[in-house]
């Protein structure tokens, strides 16, 4: 289970695909531990899942809370039987106990609606850890680890353990020859980092050094990221404002980063003084995220924007203007982001929202930032499209394309209403579920392509009927990452 192996990647691997994580008779005092409880907890956590440990003894620190859920703080074995007992229970005299439950627990929610004051969330800063670490994958087992001679850096090596069971960042002698190779040791006490080796004067590096399994949480030689979110929200929605601020707590708290996370409910904004009257950082020292959690569309088909104001169809587009009139003038605000969706859920963006800070920690924020995070979010680049305002940019909006659906941002029309093909008859199951009819699609777009240089063919699998799409008329330009497409369009169209 040493960071990078084979047998850790599995697991971080299936993690993907679980919604529950049970740690049980292990210690989390292991700092090897600790990295893999994190890195497994942040998987989960993406899904929307849960983390429970069951343990008895306490767990360390108070940023355990971030990225495991549940503390079940009693001996493996007692908690097996117990969980068996409620079950023979439950079987015996379920109509008991069902109705208890259900009556506590409708106590506890009406509990929690009474009770819906969000607080402030401070993370402070976690010192630097000094102990020989590789700076790569930031692994700490001293019978790994390489120390460059020159400039006092770490790396990992398979060191004692088999070669095939380890993933180590560096593997000695990988390019020397066999005729002018050195012993082992003599490689080990000698060794030389890639960035003090010098090529001119001593030849190509001999190790192989593979790229960085691991983000860095720090630049070296730079101080630690910092940032405040404000999360303004109607009460309606203080539940999906509360999952926010947790979750982009959790992300900064487990990289050791400072960060305010503040809570403002709309309703009381007038009654309320300054939001963070005790911030010392200095100016320009942080970035500043604020969120608004309020509605997108009444029922009257308008744009709301407040409780009370709302905008028509015709408006909108003017007070897009405004809006980007009023950014460019902005000394504070550098990029203004929205939802396009009419009926959207505020929690399919808490995911993209903590990788977005997270990202974007060490710079400013850029649309080609926001927009890979955007990409790289399964939830929330499937259900809503974007608009971004920049200072000193046209407003654009950000489509998502896939091009066996939504190809260059619009959806493909109905396949039986599209095409009049009747369905042959087949004899066998598996010919018809092969045979099924869909549209097939083939495009030569690629990445910063006008959309009108962008050819997309549409074929029905059954009768091979073939129509080309009319992409003359569009505005934008094809973005790609990570295998996926959009449009970026422009709000405004010449």
């Amino acid at each position: 289970m040493l960071p990078g192996g084979k047998i850790r990647n599995k697991v971080v691997t299936a993690a993907k695909g679980a919604d529950l994580l049970i740690i049980a008779g292990i210690s989390l005092q292991s700092d090897e531990i600790m990295e893999l409880v994190r890195e497994i907890s942040e998987e989960i956590h993406a899904r929307y899942g849960g983390v429970v440990y069951i343990g008895s003894q306490p767990i360390r620190g108070r940023t355990t809370k971030y990225y495991v859920d549940f503390h079940l703080k009693m001996d493996v074995d007692e908690c097996a039987k117990q969980i068996l007992g409620v079950m023979d229970r439950l079987d015996s005299d379920a109509s008991t106990e069902l109705a208890s439950d259900i009556e506590n627990d409708k106590t506890d929610i009406w509990f929690e609606i009474i009770s819906n004051e969000l607080e402030g969330l401070i993370c402070q800063e976690e010192p630097e850890d000094t102990a020989p670490r590789c700076y790569l994958c930031n692994l700490g087992l001293d019978e790994c680890l390489l120390q460059c001679r020159r400039c006092g850096d770490h790396l990992c090596y398979t060191g004692p353990y088999p070669t095939n069971q380890t993933a180590p960042c560096i593997m000695l002698q990988v390019f020397r020859d066999e005729v002018n190779r050195p012993p082992v040791q003599e490689e080990i006490e000698n060794f030389s980092c890639i960035h003090c080796w010098s090529q001119s004067e001593e030849g190509a590096y001999p190790h192989y050094v593979r790229t960085a399994p691991w983000v860095a949480v720090r630049e070296r030689g730079k101080p630690a990221p910092r940032m405040v979110m404000l999360i303004y929200y109607l009460e309606q929605f203080w539940p999906q404002a509360m999952h926010l601020q947790k979750h982009i707590a959790g992300k900064w708290v487990c990289r050791g980063w400072s960060a305010h996370v503040e809570p403002v409910r709309l309703e009381t904004l007038p009654e309320q003084g300054t939001i963070l009257p005790n911030l010392s950082w200095e100016a320009k020292t942080y970035n500043v995220y604020i969120i608004y959690i309020t509605h997108g569309i009444s029922a009257t088909k308008t744009y709301q924007v407040s409780p009370g104001t709302s905008y028509s169809a015709p408006e909108a587009p003017q007070k897009v203007w405004d809006l980007q009139l009023w950014l460019n003038r902005s000394d504070l605000v550098n990029t203004v982001m929205g939802c396009l969706n009419e009926k959207f859920t505020p929690a399919f963006l808490v995911c993209f929202l903590g990788k977005l800070t997270t990202s974007t920690a060490n710079d400013k924020l850029l649309s080609e930032d926001v927009i890979d995070s955007w990409l790289s979010d399964d939830i929330a680049v499937s259900h809503t499209d974007l608009i971004c305002l920049e200072k000193w940019s046209p407003p654009v909006m950000w489509l998502f394309s896939p091009f066996n659906s939504r190809p260059l941002g619009k959806e493909l029309p109905h396949i039986l209403t599209a095409c009049q093909c009747k369905r042959m008859q087949r004899t066998s199951n598996q010919q018809q579920q092969k045979n099924r009819k869909v549209w097939m699609t083939s495009h030569n777009a690629a990445h910063g392509m006008h959309l009108n240089k962008v050819q997309v063919k549409v074929t029905c699998s059954l009768c091979r009927q073939m129509w080309i799409l009319p992409s003359e008329h569009l505005t934008g330009v094809v973005y790609t990452h990570a295998g996926l497409y959009s449009s970026i369009v422009p709000f405004f169209a010449a």
